[in-house]
């Protein structure tokens, strides 16, 4: 074995770096392909002279992997070289010299992507760069990704708006609000997807307004407000009452999300709701059934043991009113917080929510 080979994992070829230094010279570009792929596997001060040649090949998948490669270097020459690389004419060798900034991950490695973001010619290569600023994650972009929300092109958008929400900072929500009023449909869905990401109660009422004027917003903006949580619990409740059975099963869903995390006694307005929902089956509207009885199942095992006020008595904790009107358990009706169930006994003391389950059952 040469001085200068080394030993790969278990029992390959050795990593021989005269062999591979060969390779490079070679005429055939497949024969340089394997070469300096095999280099961006050992990124390091005896393969980055290597590397540094390599992004300067007349083929584009070895000028691709010697971005990969100078990506595992995490230097200022490195930076350089793959900055220089993001202007390159072929578009995988552009996006792989994002993600070898990405890579690297260190605040040194922004700067190209935030200049590449704001003036390169070709909008793929800005959301490329939109989207490895997400990755990487670093809160001082937020003002060149919410600029990014109205970049001219498409992709740009909607690749500002998730890195937006993979950064997870909450002072983007009035940009990202704005964005709800996009021309392109998908922007405006990744928008309301981010929104729910953030979880920022500000976002509400844009959402809903947005629901009003797009109808193909209906499953983005409710389980955006589904992740909302409290804040976002009267208008679901309200959509439960919508004469479109679509935005019912999505807002049954969101609810029975909510009902799996949350303990709220709000969470109870929605239950004889959802059981008129569970109770009326027709197979044009089978999943709203489906997502109706999935939420109570949920609501009722996560709500069982808290309290529960008896009727026309005020909780103290909220101002929300109960279910009221007559109504009976045999007459296939819903139990109401203090009626008689005669078909329990008198010393068990059911409390409402078991008299519920087992009315619905």
């Amino acid at each position: 074995m040469p001085h200068n080979a080394q030993p790969d994992v278990e029992g390959a070829p050795a990593f021989d770096i005269d062999a591979l230094t060969e390779a490079l010279r070679d005429e055939r570009e497949i024969v340089r392909r394997e070469a300096v792929r095999a280099l961006s596997t050992r990124p390091g001060p005896e393969t980055a002279d290597l590397l540094h040649a390599a992004r300067r090949d007349s083929d584009a998948r070895v000028r691709g992997f010697a971005a990969a490669g100078l990506g595992g270097l995490n230097d200022a020459a490195a930076v350089e070289a793959l900055a220089e690389l993001l202007d390159d004419h072929n578009c995988w060798v552009r996006l792989q010299a994002v993600r070898g900034l990405v890579r690297m991950g260190a605040a040194g490695t922004i700067w190209p992507l935030r200049a590449a973001l704001e003036r390169h010619p070709d909008g793929p290569v800005r959301a490329h760069a939109a989207e490895g600023l997400g990755e990487i994650g670093d809160p001082t972009v937020l003002g060149d990704l919410s600029h990014g929300l109205r970049d001219p092109h498409r992709r740009v958008r909607e690749a500002a708006a998730k890195a937006l929400a993979r950064i997870g900072d909450r002072r983007a929500v009035l940009d990202l609000c704005a964005a709800l009023r996009d021309h392109h449909p998908r922007v405006r869905r990744t928008a309301a997807t981010a929104l729910g990401t953030l979880g920022d109660p500000r976002a509400v009422e844009p959402l809903c307004r947005a629901l009003d004027i797009h109808r193909d917003l209906d499953q983005a903006v409710i389980g955006a407000l589904g992740q909302i949580g409290k804040p976002a619990m009267g208008p679901l409740l309200r959509m439960l009452e919508t004469d479109q059975p679509g935005i019912r099963m999505q807002a049954a869903y969101a609810l029975g999300k909510m009902a799996g995390r949350l303990r709220d006694r709000r969470l109870r307005e929605a239950l004889p709701v959802l059981a008129r929902l569970a109770r009326t089956w027709n197979a044009a509207e089978k999943e709203c059934y489906e997502a109706a009885r999935e939420a109570i199942h949920r609501a009722t095992q996560n709500l069982a043991d808290l309290p529960l006020p008896a009727e026309g008595k005020p909780d103290p904790a909220d101002d929300l009113p109960l279910p009221a009107g007559p109504a009976t358990a045999n007459a296939g009706q819903l139990p109401l917080p203090g009626d008689a169930d005669s078909e329990m006994s008198a010393t068990s003391e059911p409390t409402w929510l078991e008299r519920f389950t087992r009315w619905l059952r």
